[in-house]
């Protein structure tokens, strides 16, 4: 998605319901007969009576014993289900929001849009996501993305970094690839100090298992997990950071992809359960957070498919952005044992998922749509709590994974559930999620901070987007 859509501006829209689908009393919103899944890990309750004041839920009850509906009536959730509105892990506010996806966390952009779009949203003047961010990127040199990174070469910089994005107001650090490891632990320990979380990638100079170790709070991808599990791991990344800023040889980019290829293989062939179980029990006891983004990987195993390049969704996508997923050879190369490899890897994340899972090892939901091609900002959401599904969690385990855990890792106990006092970020489901993750999609209203957007609002969300992107 070309980032420019992200300067759509969601504050032109209204709050004109029809009077048979949602009326008010002054700033108040009272939904009846729903079912409601609070995401507390409770049952589902039904016939529920929720009431809210402002940007806050303020009553929940048994429709029974509510009180009687005013003159100004109530919305009728006969059928419905309410559950709490979705965090990603990424940006694009029309998109988002049309998909149920009320908080987001971003993990790495640039410092003015996310600090205007943060202040917007909070100010009332854009309707978007709750928003927490990180800001720049802190990596080694040469950094991958040096339009938004804190490069660090030694502990003295790391430290610096640190301290410099604590004072600018950012709510955690990311770490990436290429930090060198002096630098590493010196970030870590710095973190600590600071009293601000750092989380992301998991640079090639240190191991899984040293990160969680260090109290990295997320590992983004699962990545560095399979160096640690496979026995030959250790080599393939000790072979990766040699390679570091070294200049390619002749020929090497035509090698790359059955390089790739013959990596995931023997990292798969030499999968050692052991080893596996020892770093779960790691990480489950660090609390080290994953979120394993299995729909980035989804796309890398769909490489060839025709419904991948035809998807209807690309009409949300800019020409430019458009052309320019046709012409990245990452979604492109065709030849038959890397993309064999890349469907294996899938099967292999979806199996460390799964096995992580059940040895208490904490998850979260998210996609990295606007990094990857053919990842959709807010769509992509729901085909990940399908593929956590896939995965072994439950659907009621997919949607805490989206909301509760997601807030909990944030440190924000005012969003993720529906309880009383909590923020009114909620999202209205016309079938049960709970008997099939994919009705997760079945959105009839969403509710943001308060604000209602019924069906025919987060329909006009999307022909917007798409009447920008023709």
């Amino acid at each position: 998605m070309n980032r420019k859509l992200l300067l759509v501006l969601l504050g032109i829209l209204t709050t004109s319901f029809a009077a048979q689908d949602i009326r008010r009393t002054e700033n108040s919103i009272v939904i009846s007969h729903v079912t409601v899944i609070d995401g507390t890990g409770s049952p589902a309750k039904p016939d529920q009576t929720v009431v809210i004041h402002g940007n806050r839920i303020a009553k929940i009850t048994p429709t029974g014993n509510a009180p009687a509906g005013g003159s100004a009536g109530e919305l009728d959730g006969t059928g419905l289900y309410l559950i709490p509105g979705f965090w990603d892990a990424d940006l694009a506010f029309p998109l988002l929001v049309a998909n149920g996806v009320t908080g987001v966390r971003n993990t790495g952009g640039h410092p003015d849009d996310l600090k205007r779009w943060r202040r917007e949203t909070a100010e009332g003047k854009r309707l978007g996501p709750q928003l927490i961010a990180s800001g720049p990127v802190i990596d080694g040199p040469p950094p991958i993305h040096p339009d938004h990174s804190v490069v660090v070469k030694d502990a003295a910089e790391a430290k610096a970094a640190v301290h410099h994005l604590k004072s600018q107001g950012w709510d955690f650090i990311k770490v990436y690839d290429n930090v060198p490891r002096e630098a590493y632990f010196a970030l870590a320990e710095e973190a600590k100090k600071e009293e601000i979380p750092f989380a992301g990638h998991v640079p090639l100079s240190v191991t899984a298992l040293e990160a969680s170790e260090a109290r990295q709070k997320s590992i983004e991808h699962l990545d560095g997990l399979n160096y640690v599990i496979s026995p030959k791991g250790g080599q393939f990344r000790r072979d990766r950071l040699e390679r570091i800023g070294k200049p390619a040889q002749p020929g090497e980019m035509m090698k790359l992809p059955m390089r790739i290829a013959s990596e995931i293989n023997e990292l798969a062939d030499t999968y050692d359960e052991a080893r596996a179980a020892s770093l779960f029990a790691h990480l489950a006891r660090n609390a080290t957070w994953q979120v394993p983004t299995l729909s980035v990987t989804r796309v890398f195993a769909s490489i060839g498919e025709s419904a991948m390049y035809g998807d209807d969704r690309l009409k949300y996508v800019s020409p430019g952005e458009r052309e320019a997923w046709e012409h990245n050879p990452i979604v492109h190369i065709d030849i038959p044992e890397y993309v064999a490899a890349r469907k294996r890897a899938l099967q292999q994340a979806l199996h460390i998922t799964q096995a992580a899972h059940q040895s208490g090892v904490p998850f979260l939901a998210g996609t990295d749509s606007g990094g990857v091609p053919y990842l959709y900002y807010g769509f992509s959401l729901h085909g990940e709590l399908a593929l956590l599904v896939e995965a072994g969690f439950t659907p009621m385990e997919a949607l805490e994974a989206a909301t509760r855990d997601a807030a909990r890792f944030l440190g924000i106990n005012d969003a993720g559930t529906i309880e009383t006092g909590r923020r009114a970020d909620l999202v209205l489901l016309t079938a049960d999620p709970l008997s099939d993750i994919r009705n997760a999609e079945k959105i009839k209203a969403v509710i943001v901070g308060g604000r209602v957007l019924d069906r025919k609002e987060l329909d006009g969300l999307l022909k917007g987007v798409a009447s920008k992107t023709k």
